[in-house]
């Protein structure tokens, strides 16, 4: 039992592991602010589906809805969706750049692993950043800036 040696892992092999496994959190992160930025495109399709939804419904009960005063005040909620997806159309601001950021600093850490290639992440990470490029210059193109 006296000659056991204890094992240690060099300190800059743990600071690479380190940055690899951030470099994976900030890939996986990257995909939250993408699914805000696709829920600020879809918002705008969702009052449609509601007058959709209601317009069926009048239908299904042969239009007897309408005799009911709830039913009527329906009619006006979509005004209420439309200011939700007015109000998450102008997040772009903060998302746009935030997921160009993500994907820079997914490639840059996730390139640092020299045991692992992340290829597929990479690639990823590198068309997500491009998409967010092209988004944010389109963008400030059209609006003029932020």
């Amino acid at each position: 039992m006296k000659n056991v040696k204890t094992l240690s892992t060099p300190k800059d092999t743990l600071i690479r592991m380190q940055v690899v496994h951030l470099g994976k959190i900030l890939f996986n992160l990257q995909f939250v602010v993408v699914a805000i930025m696709l829920a600020s495109i879809l918002t705008f399709i969702f009052p449609a589906i509601y007058y959709l939804m209601l317009i069926c419904a009048a239908f299904l009960s042969l239009f007897l809805l309408f005799a009911n005063p709830t039913f009527m005040s329906m009619w006006s909620g979509g005004d209420n969706l439309l200011k939700v997806a007015d109000i998450l159309a102008q997040s772009w601001r903060y998302t746009v750049p935030t997921v160009f950021a993500l994907a820079i600093a997914a490639i840059v850490c996730l390139s640092f692993d020299k045991n692992h290639k992340h290829p597929a992440r990479i690639i990823v990470s590198v068309i997500v950043c491009g998409l967010a490029g092209v988004t944010l210059l389109a963008k400030l193109i059209n609006k003029g800036g932020f």
